[in-house]
């Protein structure tokens, strides 16, 4: 996930949407994966079931959100073109199964719910400050880029090749 919103959307640093030139994986996204859960794990609490509590409800969320939209492409947008289309029945029955998933963890543990989305919210002002911005400093951009290229080489990653994927924002 953070490979392909880096690669695609500009939401991350240009390094994380980057392969690995012998491996072909998407290496840098898959370190800072693993930093990521290892921060949330050491800040937020020590006990890992906690730590699946929070990615649950964070995930249905967002998968819920993702259904959402597709629902509304559906109805707004009844041509576009599709690479796999599905009944409407079962988008229906999946956000009911999201919602469920979603609303259950709230129901029974409020406190808990309450929490996870006071951490998925306080990504919001870092995307004002950060992602939102057209034009940044040139400070920013000079030594954002030097970083890029002294991590490209640690890393042994590169760009993919646009022939090789198809992109969200074509």
């Amino acid at each position: 996930m953070y490979f392909v919103s880096a690669r695609d959307g500009h939401h991350l640093p240009a390094i994380i949407g980057m392969i690995n030139i012998n491996r072909y994986t998407p290496m840098p996204g898959i370190i800072l994966n693993m930093v990521m859960a290892i921060v949330m794990l050491l800040i937020f609490s020590t006990d890992i079931v906690v730590l699946l509590d929070y990615y649950g409800f964070f995930r249905w969320i967002v998968t819920g959100a993702g259904v959402v939209a597709l629902v509304y492409f559906r109805i707004v947008k009844p041509n576009m073109h599709r690479p796999i289309k599905f009944p409407m029945a079962v988008h229906v029955a999946f956000l009911l199964g999201a919602a469920a998933l979603t609303l259950t963890p709230v129901y029974l543990q409020p406190l808990k719910a309450l929490s996870a989305t006071c951490l998925m919210l306080a990504g919001v002002p870092v995307y004002f400050l950060l992602v939102y911005p057209q034009n940044m400093p040139v400070w920013y951009t000079y030594y954002a880029d030097m970083l890029t290229r002294k991590l490209q080489l640690i890393l042994q990653v590169c760009r993919q090749d646009r022939d090789t994927y198809e992109s969200v924002t074509d």
